[in-house]
């Protein structure tokens, strides 16, 4: 009986410590490539998507996202429904300037019908801005239908007149810009 308890605590440290790891990516917009695995500034992706949950590259909820310098277009989380308990963080890497572009007024869309879903996204030292002229009813960030969203430290960039973030039933949100 001795011989099994001592196995028994070091499994249960495993089981409980195992899911706590989360990995770190990265994705450059100019010097990346969709091919690496995305572990390292070297081996980073290119394209945003690849670093979606879903999106190929293994991202799963909890991991972190390096953003290196260099323009993403638009961050639209394409898992509708998806239950998710831990942030996945999208954040600006050390000294670097990521861009998340609305090319048609949206820079970052998370537009989910028949929620609000848990998304469990937060966004972190990102300029958020327009390519295109906006009107007052466009926004740069557009939440509807989702909670658990961060937005801290990041620029938004609208002009005069139109609005940077619009969040319609969508509980839990956090903005600290």
């Amino acid at each position: 009986m001795k011989e099994k308890k001592k196995y028994i605590i070091p499994v249960l440290f495993l089981l409980i410590v195992a899911p706590l790891h989360a990995a770190t990516y990265y994705v450059d917009a100019v010097n990346g490539n969709d091919a690496n695995n995305g572990s390292s500034v070297e081996e980073a992706w290119k394209n945003i998507e690849r670093a979606y949950i879903g999106g190929g590259g293994g991202v799963v909820e909890g991991d972190t996202i390096k953003l290196r310098t260099g323009d993403y277009g638009q961050f639209s989380d394409r898992l509708e429904g998806t239950p998710r308990s831990a942030y996945t963080t999208y954040i600006a890497d050390t000294a670097e300037v990521p861009v998340f572009t609305a090319s048609s007024g949206i820079a970052i869309n998370l537009n989910q019908v028949g929620g609000p879903f848990k998304k469990y996204l937060r966004f972190e030292g990102i300029t958020i801005t327009n390519a295109v002229p906006m009107t007052a009813s466009q926004y740069l960030v557009h939440l509807d239908d989702v909670n658990f969203v961060q937005i801290i430290d990041c620029n938004i960039v609208a002009p005069a007149g139109s609005t940077g973030v619009s969040a319609a039933v969508s509980p839990r949100i956090f903005v600290a810009i």
